[in-house]
């Protein structure tokens, strides 16, 4: 444990031999083990308590640390940590960056932060070289695709606050919005967390139906794709209490039909099944307890680039009417936004304008099942005229069979006073 005194600067490094010269060198890119001495050994668990004292102030204690580091990437790893426990991770670190990277870690309410490295069984670089060093800072509002207690990452971190700044509209109903990266990059590998590398905290809205309903920034949902049976890429909605999870992941495909899952379009495209611009989440019970998104990548993304995740996310409110058009919204991908771009649980009822993510390979834009409809369409007309025939037939022939009784008795009442045409 190192105690930390305001006004100084202090210096960690995982050995004597990482210092800031030589993971600065641009040399370190070529590091070979078998040239090097001294590398970090395998299999290291190390801590590295930081102990900044108890400051009774009310401003924000945090640890500016500043790092270079050279740590084999996805499988050797520097956490950062607000305490000493794994719940309190701020970052975690792996690969190499050779020019200073700055963190500013919040501190506990005991006033500890620490670093965790650990390696694995098996290669190895040359380690990390920090400077460390208390400040008092304000809580910062973040530039989209920032994040961090200071703004200074540029990939979201383990936990994150949710954007207030909206891709789309923004209404009534906007709970905020959920970003994986820095509109310029690429999403990173997170394979210390197979339940979550990065994690935003819905609170609940108890005016809400308890469904959310996602609505992609530019159809951003870019992640890995791989089949329904592997472990891979994907964002898992949960709701505390409730041990069931609603995962979205980018499916692997060869054709359509294996794309039919709510939440995609029922088209392969590219070997991926292309995902809805528009997904609703019914069973997440967003109105009675919090909801936690979380956002997993592995290790191996086969040395392609993908551009992560950005949506926003709404409360679905009750339908003020008896549909969608009544209530003056619109529909899109058979779900209702009310006036004043509210997301709501209104019936469609078949207004506004037809899905444009639907292929005209769904279901409801089927040959077959449009040529079914329009045949029973005719063969009820045909019923109809039938019994509209036979009604008016079975008429007339009553009103001819009731004129001849008329008749007949109008002949025998004749008949019987002595006025008919046979005399008395």
């Amino acid at each position: 444990r190192v105690k930390i005194e305001e006004g100084k600067t202090y210096e960690l490094q995982s050995s004597v031999h990482a210092t800031e010269m030589a993971l600065s060198s641009e040399n370190g890119i070529d590091f070979i083990v078998s040239q090097d001495k001294h590398p970090y050994p395998n299999d290291l668990d190390c801590t590295y308590e930081l102990d900044f004292g108890v400051d009774s102030s009310d401003a924000a204690r945090v640890a500016r640390i500043e790092l270079y580091y050279d740590i084999e990437e996805a499988f050797d790893f520097l956490r950062l940590r607000s305490g000493l426990d794994e719940n309190s991770t701020y970052n975690v670190l792996s690969g190499r960056h050779s020019h200073p990277e700055t963190f500013y870690i919040p501190v506990d309410e005991n006033g500890i932060a620490s670093l965790h490295f650990t390696t694995d069984d098996k290669g190895r670089r040359r380690g990390f070289y920090a400077k460390i060093s208390g400040e008092n800072l304000s809580k910062s509002d973040c530039d989209i695709g920032w994040f961090g207690s200071h703004c200074e990452s540029s990939y979201c971190l383990q936990r994150n606050a949710l954007l207030q700044t909206a891709g789309g509209n923004k209404s009534e109903s906007f709970a905020g919005r959920v970003i994986s990266q820095d509109l310029n990059s690429s999403i990173r590998s997170m394979p210390w967390a197979p339940d979550g590398g990065c994690m935003w905290e819905m609170e609940p809205e108890v005016d809400s139906t308890g469904a959310i309903r996602l609505i992609l920034n530019n159809f951003s949902f870019d992640l890995e794709p791989h089949s329904v049976n592997h472990v891979g890429d994907k964002v898992i909605f949960a709701s505390v209490g409730n041990e069931q999870n609603t995962e979205l992941f980018v499916e692997s495909c060869e054709n359509d039909e294996i794309c039919n899952f709510p939440w995609q379009t029922g088209e392969c495209s590219e070997g991926r099944c292309a995902i809805r611009n528009r997904i609703e989440l019914a069973d997440i019970g967003a109105n009675v307890s919090k909801t936690l998104i979380r956002l997993v990548t592995d290790r191996n993304d086969g040395g392609k680039n993908f551009s992560g995740v950005d949506f926003d996310v709404h409360f679905v409110q009750s339908c003020p009417a008896s549909n969608c058009a009544n209530a003056d919204g619109s529909c899109d991908a058979g779900l209702c936004t009310c006036s004043n771009f509210i997301a709501c649980d209104c019936s469609c009822d078949g207004d506004g304008d037809p899905d444009p993510n639907i292929t005209q390979d769904d279901s409801r834009y089927n040959p077959l099942t449009i040529g079914l409809g329009l045949g029973s369409v005719v063969a009820l007309l045909l019923v109809a005229l039938f019994l509209l025939y036979y009604v008016k037939k079975k008429s007339i022939l009553l009103k001819a069979r009731e004129e001849d009784l008329n008749r007949k008795e109008t002949q025998l009442m004749a008949f019987r006073l002595g006025t008919s045409k046979f005399g008395d």
